[in-house]
């Protein structure tokens, strides 16, 4: 939602599209931003390095595949695009599961003190600084358990479909949060509720905050029927007419009058109503997992910081002696 872009990242969400002629040097943007410059080969028998706007992925491993020695998982990751910071920390502030502790530094800065002790409810991580840093910042410093390493899939999926509405959390930003975060990660909240086309030149997307709410502290309903247009996907930067302001006009008009289009409803009283959650199982997978597949000998729960470090203890010594 544009709600959490501008409250977790700091980035505005208001103003004009982002659109226009997709026109530009390439080449030069690319050495700007990278510092490396993509050429195309001589030879025209070769494929080309540079397609449009778009830099051939085997060009890019070539230059920035080396890792440090000390790379971690995610810095290895590369069957995944996009934001990944916003989609990790939008989970860990709305998903129990897998949300691991934050952890701030003691006043007399020796030691660290978890944010679970029956003493000390910190609103945010201790690296975060009231009025300046965005939501972000409130993660740097984060403790991660073993339950957190890649090997646990099978375990999270599971977790997943045995998730219970106590174990999400749908309106994460409090009064206290919001009053401690700047004024960028709130401008703009008058169309956050907006059911709008979100556009970056060639790419639109539907923002759809009917089908969340919860999140804003409203009953569901069944929301409104959503046309994806799989055409727009048809489209890139490499097609002759890159003139995005024409061909996405409708689009543009659309967010133009996006102060329009705000979703609203009732307050939520504590329960979904039925004929929107007989809707829900019609229309969704239910499961992550296969029911013919086997499931994990033990099932991930909630549990406590000491829970966890002596179970993940008696995991490493038991798995020393197979």
């Amino acid at each position: 939602m544009l709600q959490d872009v501008a409250v977790i990242m700091g980035l505005p969400v208001e103003g004009q599209a982002v659109i226009g002629h997709g026109e530009g040097n390439w080449p030069a943007l690319v050495h700007e931003l990278l510092g490396v410059r993509p050429e195309n080969p001589q030879d025209p028998t070769q494929p080309k390095i540079i397609v449009g706007s778009s830099v051939k992925l085997t060009w890019l491993r070539q230059h920035f595949s080396a890792l440090e020695d000390d790379a971690d998982d995610v810095t290895g990751a590369k069957d995944i695009g996009g934001c990944l910071m916003l989609l990790q920390i939008w989970s860990w502030e709305h998903i129990h599961i897998g949300r691991p502790i934050i952890r701030t530094v003691r006043p007399d800065g020796q030691n660290d003190q978890e944010d679970d002790a029956d003493d000390f409810e910190p609103i945010l991580g201790s690296q975060h600084r009231r009025g300046v840093d965005p939501l972000a910042v409130s993660w740097l410093r984060v403790y991660l358990s073993r339950s957190h390493s890649p090997h646990t899939l099978v375990y999270y999926r599971d977790a997943l479909d045995r998730q219970r509405d106590e174990q999400m959390t749908w309106q994460p930003y409090t009064a206290a949060k919001m009053e401690a975060l700047p004024h960028i990660c709130t401008s703009g909240h008058e169309i956050w509720r907006s059911r709008c086309p979100l556009i970056c030149f060639d790419i639109v997307e539907l923002h759809l905050p009917d089908r969340v709410m919860r999140q804003f502290g409203l009953e569901q309903v069944i929301p409104q029927a959503c046309d994806t247009q799989p055409q727009l996907h048809a489209i890139d930067r490499r097609t002759g007419d890159k003139n995005y302001l024409v061909r996405h006009r409708s689009h543009v008009d659309a967010w133009n009058d996006r102060a329009s289009t705000l979703v609203g409803g009732d307050n939520f009283t504590g329960h979904s109503s039925a004929m929107y959650m007989s809707w829900y199982r019609r229309i969704s997978i239910l499961r992550l997992t296969n029911t013919a597949f086997a499931q994990p000998g033990s099932h991930y729960h909630p549990t406590s910081t000491f829970l966890v470090r002596f179970l993940s203890t008696l995991i490493t010594n038991s798995n020393s002696f197979k």
